[in-house]
């Protein structure tokens, strides 16, 4: 019996830690590159211009690794997402990845109607 309320405990705690992961989908292979653009693309230490290098990076390897658009595409989107809730730079995103969905509602450069 004790077996089974250690099993239980067991996996309520791996179920919690699951919860609060990031949600990210970095392509596998791809994480460490994945961790660099966020990095960049945030503040304190994130600078517009690391940023863009970083995106850049990310997409080159996934493209020289022959990575599907549909598979990067969804990686660079949850990325974007994870950086906008990070107060990072969106608009580097915007004019790099238009595809990957403004998050905060309209992109840096659009003019209101």
């Amino acid at each position: 019996m004790s077996k089974f309320f250690a099993t239980v405990g067991a996996v309520a705690t791996f179920s919690l830690a699951a919860i609060s992961m990031p949600n990210a989908a970095p392509v596998p292979g791809f994480e460490a590159l994945y961790a660099a653009a966020f990095a960049a693309c945030t503040p304190p230490a994130g600078t517009p211009e690391a940023c863009e290098a970083a995106i850049n990076d990310l997409s080159a390897a996934m493209i020289a690794a022959g990575i599907p658009q549909d598979v990067a595409l969804a990686s660079f989107t949850e990325l974007r997402a994870e950086v906008v809730a990070e107060g990072g730079f969106e608009d580097i995103f915007e004019e790099l990845l238009p595809d990957s969905g403004a998050i905060s509602g309209t992109p840096a450069d659009a003019s209101p109607v």
